[in-house]
């Protein structure tokens, strides 16, 4: 599995968990990590999806970014196994299961899957050219395949994703990319936010 040694700059990340100090990487599209490192992971989705996976009982953590649903007669499948969805997701759980984890004792958060043309595109076309639902669907499917339950998620919608995943606490921080006239920038650091039953909330949520 391709792993990730691109570093971020310490901007690029909130400055809550700057403060940590942990060691910082970014993962690109197609890479992924598995570690029981203290890292800072950090990622941008638009269409593609990322998975986050952690055990807290043995501290081990891992995240890919897959920019298409299924690896099924796709060419590069076997060498770049976290370019697809479907084997992205094998791949990390069986990082996980080498290692005697069960399934029962990860917990896994689903993110991304944007529809890139907007909310304004027809619905004829958005069934065609949704790859970000697709993804979406094909994650949800393998993982109970797997009998992996996803516990949070933040997906779909017409914006992009920015995560940083903390793998000491499985802890997943978004920041939604917002769009200006012709292209999407960051807002301000005050709009990250973490992830939490289902749904974004404060930042200053202690939950």
């Amino acid at each position: 599995m391709p792993r990730s040694s691109n570093r971020i700059s310490s901007a690029s990340v909130p400055e809550s968990l700057r403060e940590i100090g942990y060691p910082c990487v970014h993962l690109k599209i197609g890479e992924g990590i598995v570690t029981g490192r203290n890292v800072l992971v950090s990622t941008v989705l638009g269409s593609c999806v990322a998975v986050s996976f952690y055990c807290a009982a043995r501290g081990v953590a891992g995240l890919f970014h897959a920019m298409l649903p299924t690896s099924v007669g796709a060419r590069g499948a076997d060498t770049t196994p976290c370019k697809f969805v479907d084997s992205a997701i094998h791949c990390i759980f069986d990082q996980f299961r080498k290692k005697g984890i069960a399934e029962k004792d990860i917990e896994l958060k689903l993110f991304g899957g944007a529809f890139s043309m907007g909310t304004g595109a027809p619905e004829h076309v958005r069934n065609v050219v949704n790859v970000g639902g697709r993804n979406v669907e094909v994650a949800r499917q393998v993982l109970a395949t797997l009998n992996l339950k996803i516990s949070r998620e933040s997906v779909g919608g017409a914006h992009g994703r920015k995560l940083v995943f903390d793998t000491t606490t499985g802890d997943v921080w978004v920041k939604m990319l917002g769009r200006t006239e012709e292209q999407a920038l960051f807002r301000e650091e005050s709009v990250l936010l973490p992830v939490a039953e289902g749904r974004a909330c404060p930042l200053n949520d202690d939950r």
